[in-house]
């Protein structure tokens, strides 16, 4: 009869243990994915391959990322055969600067880095309305040469899809859903706002410029950011998004992938500021390509207890 009631009792305490294991982690949301819960680590590299005349001065620049609340930097590592390397700053913008003299043969440059990167979902609040967030005075309202604000096709647009809305979710969802809407097409060359319009048709700069256009012609400040799309793979393209901002907060919103007031796990931010990710001097064989591989984590005790892990 003892074995029998402290057999109950164990089981009644397993029992109770587990729909508390259960209810914590349905109230943190951990029946969601595992790359929402914790974010993933890559390691990334970026490789340059030049040639260029014998005892010629060059010049190569590039955009590196920086830690923030939702990306840490670490391990960084420069392999050069020759060149000075300069870690510097422009504007708010990290840049990594290499000089140095030509021997006449082929050179290689590796910058590699490791990264800790977590998806960001911001949810706009339904009593915000346009005036809360519209800034007349703000650089980030002023055109640019490839964000022609104000283009009277853009100022026209803008009013348009905004209509009567005065909800400033409403007015954005309109403007996001427009660009989103023009098709997509693999366009190498640089594209300005108007030219989208024009073409109808954009890759991801062409969408981004639009979108802020349209909400730099009313008065919400709005800019581009630049970076890459962390697949396991060599590439040579980086990317493009935008930002709006609300309250203090840049806001991030890639018209081209459908990601509203959202950025995934696998978005790695290097700069912002309508920017060129790499220049380097004239008269140069040059190539480059960027190298992402995943790091993978070993899950932790309390882990191991996760049903979708």
């Amino acid at each position: 009869m003892e074995k029998k009631k402290s057999f109950q009792l164990v089981s009644l305490l397993l029992t109770v243990v587990a729909i508390g294991l259960i209810t914590i982690k349905w109230q943190k949301g951990y029946f969601q994915t595992e790359n929402f819960e914790k974010g993933l680590n890559y390691h990334v590299s970026y490789g340059f391959d030049f040639k260029t005349g014998e005892d010629s001065l060059y010049s190569i620049k590039a955009h590196l990322p920086e830690s923030d609340d939702r990306q840490k930097i670490t391990n960084e590592k420069n392999s050069t055969s020759g060149a000075t390397f300069f870690d510097s700053r422009l504007g708010t913008n990290r840049i990594g600067l290499w000089n140095g003299v030509s021997d006449g043969k082929k050179e290689k440059i590796e910058f590699s880095f490791d990264i800790h990167v977590q998806p960001v979902r911001y949810t706009i609040e339904h009593q915000l309305v346009r005036s809360d967030v519209v800034d007349p005075y703000s650089l980030f309202v002023n055109p640019s040469p490839f964000i022609e604000s104000d283009d009277p096709r853009v100022i026209a647009l803008a009013d348009d899809l905004r209509g009567y809305k005065s909800n400033l979710d409403d007015i954005l969802t309109a403007l996001f859903s427009h660009v989103y809407e023009i098709p997509v097409q693999s366009i190498k060359e640089l594209m300005t706002a108007t030219e989208t319009i024009e073409r109808n048709a954009a890759s991801c700069n062409g969408k981004s410029r639009l979108f802020v256009a349209l909400c730099r012609s009313l008065d919400i400040p709005a800019r581009v950011v630049g970076g890459i799309i962390l697949n396991e793979d060599k590439k040579k393209t980086s990317h493009l998004w935008a930002e709006v901002l609300i309250q203090d907060e840049w806001v991030p919103f890639d018209a081209l992938n459908g990601y509203y007031a959202y950025l995934p796990v696998n978005y790695l931010e290097i700069y912002t500021g309508d920017e060129f990710m790499v220049k380097r001097s004239a008269d140069m064989l040059f190539d480059y390509n960027y190298t992402i591989e995943l790091i993978e984590q070993q899950a932790g005790f309390m882990e191991q207890f996760n049903m979708f892990h």
